[in-house]
């Protein structure tokens, strides 16, 4: 009995085995494709290469064309325009062609900048809002579509072709051809796999017909060797999902696939092509343009204040620190480490308390001090303090100075031996600590500075104010002591002192 049962199992086999299997799929090939493929004698017949010339043919229109657009980044965002075109409505698709730096400069050109930004907010506000991921999703899936075109027309059909005639080549006439039956090859069968890879992977239908009309009309004003002409467009087209849908279906070719490389398990693997092409450009664009923005108004507000700077010293140097400087914090930015973010403003005021304020206004406001007979005791008591502040901050400047030293030892230990501090993390958080200590100590004194000059700006004005209207209800001499040449004095230190407020704050509100 045991060995007529294995006498049994050998001649009839199991069905879940992978021969089994294997002979099941020989069987469906017969039924199914008997047009391609004959398993039984291993053959391939011709007439599979003439459908396949037929779709490389209705390919070809679509190679130079397709092949242009998805190779070259800058064609392509203009191709996304140009579909937005087609799907969104005409204000939205302008608003989004207007995200470019040129149109920028016209419309600041035109209508200056504080106008073009707000425009622009508004703009982009209402792009947001209009460009639902629906939306979106419905203009990538046509793009997704067309290239998929993209691939199957640039596949090479060439191997195929040779395997069944060896003399083929492109420029042969469909008449002329012989396309021979051929007996499976391991070529053969890596070539047909490439070739089913491609066609699973090729969902195309007549939906993209005006996307990609489109795209060619814009396509043959630039190549005057494309010949466009929609009729042929249409009819390519067609055919090209005709074969794919009727001749060409992958599952079949699946199934060819399993029995050639007697893989009962063969997948043809699916790529899904669903890349997000519209929310991408038009977010990047967005970026782009609010970043142009920005550094169009930083560069716009450091020219009017390198131009005030240049108007408030314009007879002396700005006051550099030894340490303190561009040059330092180019070393430690240049190396990963946080920069010194004050320079220019800690400049800017020590320069006006050395030169301008204990080289000028204080000698000046000594003697109207000397002079002054207060009937207001609040304002005798503001000015003497403010005297008093004003030149505490050249001590204040002289201590943030010597607080430096170890900014410079670690500076100097960055020229000479880098990798000690780089390599080193302990070092490194050392000199990020000392970094921004020192930030945190020019900026407290920059602060403290303009409020120092705001309150001294507000007391200039409350004395011309009495000035101009004669009266001396605080200050009982204040006519008899202020002349014409001390009046104008005054008025060109007030002056100074708002342009070096300005000047601050513009720089701590970078």
């Amino acid at each position: 009995m045991p060995f007529l049962s294995f006498l049994f199992d050998l001649f009839t086999p199991k069905s879940d085995t992978p021969y089994a299997k294997l002979k099941k799929i020989k069987k469906e090939i017969k039924d199914f494709i008997p047009k391609y493929y004959n398993p039984s004698k291993l053959i391939f017949y011709g007439s599979f290469a003439h459908d396949l010339y037929s779709l490389y043919v209705s390919c070809q229109y679509f190679e130079k064309p397709l092949y242009h657009l998805f190779l070259n980044k800058k064609i392509f965002e203009t191709f996304i325009v140009l579909i937005l075109n087609i799907f969104l409505p005409k204000e939205v698709a302008t608003y989004i062609m207007m995200l470019e730096k040129d149109r920028v400069d016209e419309v600041i050109n035109k209508y200056g900048f504080e106008k073009a930004e707000k425009y622009y907010q508004k703009m982009i506000q209402y792009i947001k809002s209009y460009l639902k991921p629906t939306i979106a999703n419905e203009i990538d899936s046509s793009i997704n579509k067309i290239k998929q075109l993209y691939e199957l027309v640039n596949h090479n059909y060439n191997e195929l072709f040779l395997i069944f005639n060896p003399s083929f080549n492109s420029t042969q006439i469909k008449k002329s051809l012989n396309f021979n039956d051929i007996k499976i090859s391991p070529r053969f069968i890596s070539a047909f796999e490439d070739l089913s890879f491609i066609i699973a992977n090729t969902n195309i239908d007549e939906s993209i017909i005006t996307v990609l009309t489109t795209y060619l009309r814009k396509y043959s004003e630039k190549d005057p060797n494309f010949t466009f002409d929609e009729s042929k467009i249409k009819k390519e087209l067609q055919k090209i999902i005709k074969i794919l849908n009727d001749k060409f279906n992958f599952t079949k070719f699946e199934i060819i696939i399993k029995a050639l490389k007697e893989e009962v398990d063969y997948k043809i693997k699916i790529i899904p092509h669903n890349e997000t092409y519209v929310l991408k450009m038009i977010n990047e664009k967005i970026k782009n343009i609010e970043n142009y923005l920005i550094i169009y108004k930083n560069n716009e507000k450091n020219k009017n204040i390198n131009l005030i700077t240049k108007t408030l010293f314009s007879d002396m140097q700005l006051i550099k620190s030894e340490v303190y400087n561009e040059e330092v914090s180019t070393l430690f930015s240049s190396n990963l480490l946080p920069s010194l973010i004050f320079v220019k403003p800690f400049e800017i005021f020590r320069t006006f308390i050395i030169y301008i304020w204990e080289g000028k206004i204080k000698s000046n406001l000594n003697s109207f001090i000397f002079k002054a007979q207060y009937d207001d005791e609040s304002l005798r008591e503001s000015i003497n303090n403010l005297f008093h502040e004003g030149s505490s901050f050249v001590d204040k400047i002289n201590d943030i100075e010597a607080s430096f030293e170890d900014l410079k030892k670690y500076y100097s230990l960055l020229q000479k031996k880098p990798d000690s501090i780089i390599k080193s993390s302990s070092q490194k958080n050392n000199v990020v600590n000392v970094i921004m200590n020192s930030n945190r100590n020019v900026q407290n004194l920059i602060q403290e500075g303009l409020v120092f000059l705001n309150q001294f700006h507000l007391v200039f004005e409350t004395i011309f104010n009495q000035i101009d209207s004669k009266d001396q209800s605080k200050i009982s001499n204040l006519l008899s002591i202020i002349d014409m040449n001390t009046y104008k004095t005054l008025k060109n230190y007030n002056e100074k002192i708002k342009l070096v407020k300005n000047i601050l704050e513009s720089y701590m509100q970078t």
